[in-house]
């Protein structure tokens, strides 16, 4: 879901159904923070240890990050294509040593350098904020509760950051969803009970906050703001892709202990694909490299790009993986 929300172009979404279905498929960010916030629960909490969780995140998230993103940056200044978001990063003059020094660290510290690398360092400050989250799963099931819905509520209104991705604004929004991981980790078997047999149903509620979006906003998407504090509108698409986390529990628990090569494939190499596309895509755009394809439909060209640049991740990690068998990690995190 996160690489087809990065990849819809060419597609004009123009119509009250287009716009539908590209709000229900943006904003899957949310989805990989359930899951995260799902399995600090569920794996480490039990026997924690805050400084080998770290260094554990930083060897598996924070050096491929690294890597990739230096490679990033010398493959934008070596072929001479514009730095990414240079007029707001304020990156469009490096002449100098220290300019450059600021540029490097601007990216570095917002994951501009390309689309979805801004997880990255918002993901940090969750990992480096876990003792507050160790407190939050020792709180009574009440307080848990009415923290996650106050949180929620705050996320709505304060919207993901718009054109500087500020990490603290992206860990403020998405940081209910990282608790509604957790509890449903710590609970897991009375929420597996309780969303058996209801997979229509929270489908069909997931399709109605979309519907709703549509309906109530232009354009489509996720909702920005630069402005912490300013009022901006409700971000619907949060309620809508916390049902949607609902939705596939309740829909893939059915599968749990079925062997489905599928999905053990893209499971194991999820965040490689993560680390991946965005070169895949950013090469498509400045190569124009799907220029034959110009005679389909652009909702045909979106579903095709979708499908070449998830299958080119996953054989591009599986040949790094052979190249560079056990060290792999350092540069794609798998």
């Amino acid at each position: 879901i996160i690489v087809a929300g990065h990849s819809f172009s060419p597609w004009a979404i123009n119509s009250f159904g287009e716009r539908l279905i590209a709000n229900l498929i943006t904003g899957g960010t949310a989805l990989f923070v359930f899951i995260s916030g799902f399995f600090f629960h569920y794996i480490f909490y039990k026997n924690f240890q805050y400084k080998s969780f770290l260094i554990k995140k930083f060897i598996n998230i924070a050096i491929p990050y690294l890597a990739l993103s230096a490679a990033g940056i010398i493959y934008h200044i070596v072929l001479s294509y514009p730095l990414p978001h240079s007029e707001n990063l304020g990156t469009n003059d490096i002449g100098t040593l220290a300019k450059k020094i600021t540029m490097v660290i601007t990216y570095l510290w917002t994951g501009q350098i390309f689309i979805a690398y801004w997880y990255i360092p918002f993901i940090l400050i969750v990992f480096l904020a876990s003792p507050l989250f160790i407190q939050y799963i020792k709180l009574s099931t009440q307080n848990r509760i009415s923290i996650l819905i106050a949180l929620i509520i705050s996320s709505m209104l304060i919207h993901r950051p718009g054109s500087i991705q500020i990490p603290m604004h992206s860990f403020i929004y998405y940081i209910p969803i990282y608790m509604l991981g957790i509890l449903c980790s710590m609970h897991k078997d009375a929420v597996s009970r309780y969303l058996e047999g209801k997979s229509i149903v929270l489908g069909l509620t997931t399709i109605f906050f979309a519907f709703l979006q549509t309906a109530l906003y232009e354009g489509h998407g996720n909702f920005f703001k630069d402005d912490f504090f300013s009022y901006n509108g409700i971000d619907i698409l949060i309620l809508q892709k916390t049902f949607m986390c609902f939705f596939f529990l309740s829909l893939l628990q059915k599968y749990e202990e079925k062997n489905i090569p599928i999905l053990q494939l893209t499971a194991s190499t999820s965040f490689a694909i993560f680390f991946i596309h965005p070169w895949i895509l950013t090469i498509f755009h400045n190569t124009n490299a799907l220029t034959p394809l110009n005679f389909l439909p652009g909702l045909i060209i979106f579903l095709i790009k979708t499908v070449i640049v998830i299958i080119g991740s996953i054989a591009i990690a599986y040949l790094i993986k052979l190249l560079l068998k056990k060290h792999s990690h350092y540069i794609i995190g798998w």
